[in-house]
């Protein structure tokens, strides 16, 4: 299950890293059905570039439906990677992180979801 973090001052955190200068940005969109508008191989991608400049952090937004979970498994795998070689993988929602969506959000070492987001994970 993925909680909430109730506190307004960590909401405001994420919120600065969001809304910093577009140079400084460790941010990588997760927008769309995962494998068709964001795919393995583009998604992996744009994480080395973002941690070319930002060797420690990696903040990954999720506003997904869902999509295919061969593509949301192999992103899960490289995230747990990240982390295991001390990566700080933040994950965040505003909107949405449904079935393979959910499965990104779930990775990282801090999650933050706004009030009004919705995650939907499959009932297996």
């Amino acid at each position: 299950m993925i909680r909430t973090k109730p506190s307004l001052t960590d909401n405001m955190d994420m919120l600065q890293i969001m809304h910093s200068q577009p140079s400084k940005k460790p941010i990588v969109f997760v927008s769309g059905y995962v494998g068709e508008e964001v795919s393995y191989r583009g998604f992996v991608s744009d994480c080395e570039a973002s941690l070319e400049n930002f060797k420690d952090t990696l903040v990954i937004c999720v506003d997904s439906a869902g999509g295919s979970l061969y593509d949301a498994m192999g992103m899960h795998d490289y995230l747990m990677d990240l982390r295991e070689r001390g990566v700080n993988v933040v994950t965040s929602c505003q909107t949405k992180a449904f079935s393979a969506g959910a499965v990104i959000l779930s990775c990282g070492t801090t999650r933050y979801m706004s009030k009004s987001a919705n995650a939907m994970v499959h009932d297996v």
